[in-house]
């Protein structure tokens, strides 16, 4: 998100893909950091226009705590920020695609990707070493 907010090109591939045909699963913590990210750089209204398109196309889930201690393990092993890596474990944990603009969630890892950097590109997915 925080990509999309400094390309607004971007904002148009996500919400193409807001709009698709594919299911949608937030956690919760990153649905969190995107209104709050959202809120502090284009104010509150946007924000909440953000939270109600995210929960009305998708289901947002609170973290388990078999996925909170896979996100552990992953923000530990890929060396990655606590909420990219609840990102990262939700995707895998339903065998999703993490969309993604930050470049360390585009390194190797156990999870698909989606780099909304280069828009077109089909998801990767690497194993960690």
């Amino acid at each position: 998100m925080r990509y999309a907010l400094e390309q607004p090109e971007y904002v148009e591939v996500i919400g193409d893909l807001l709009r698709g045909p594919d299911p949608i699963v937030v956690s919760s913590i990153n649905l969190g950091e995107v209104h709050y990210t959202v809120a502090r750089r284009k104010g509150l209204a946007s924000a909440e226009k953000i939270w109600d398109d995210i929960c009305n196309r998708g289901k947002v889930e609170a973290p388990t705590l078999e996925l909170t201690r896979n996100a552990a393990r992953i923000a530990l092993t890929s060396r990655i920020l606590w909420a990219d890596a609840h990102a990262a474990a939700t995707a895998i944990a339903h065998g999703g695609v993490l969309w993604c603009g930050d470049k360390h969630l585009n390194k190797p890892g156990p999870w698909k990707r989606l780099d909304l950097r280069k828009p077109g590109m089909p998801p990767r997915t690497s194993r960690m070493k």
